[in-house]
């Protein structure tokens, strides 16, 4: 089985395809994005030895450190088990992106954190 994953920029925005060749075929998914423009990071969750979390890229390279903002346990969700949910927070190129997923080692998709003068402009332009 052989690993091995493709970054390319398509407007804008950095974007990985991993590729798993098993048995001689291709089975190909969508890895990471970085997309400023849309205000959109998904990538996936890696902790370290000594802790601390990063965010990375399918085969595992550094795209920004993470933040654990808080976790707890989530009822009634994938038939009635419970599930530890975790909030995350990192900056990546100055600019601050939130979200949440089930974990180190799971995917996650992080949204840009509207600041205080954003919110402001979008209700005093609403009406035009």
């Amino acid at each position: 089985m052989n690993t091995r994953s493709e970054t390319r920029t398509i407007n804008g925005a950095s974007v990985e395809v991993g590729t798993v060749t098993f048995q001689g075929r291709d089975f190909s998914a969508l890895g990471s994005v970085v997309d400023h423009a849309s205000g959109v990071v998904c990538a996936y969750v890696t902790r370290d030895v000594d802790g601390t979390y990063r965010l990375t890229t399918w085969e595992g390279g550094t795209i920004a450190p993470l933040l654990l903002v808080s976790s707890w346990m989530q009822r009634r969700l994938f038939g009635g088990f419970p599930v530890r949910i975790y909030a995350w927070r990192a900056t990546i190129d100055g600019r601050t992106y939130s979200g949440r997923n089930t974990g180190p080692g799971m995917f996650v998709r992080l949204r840009a954190r509207t600041t205080p003068q954003a919110r402001l402009d979008f209700v005093n332009n609403r009406g035009e």
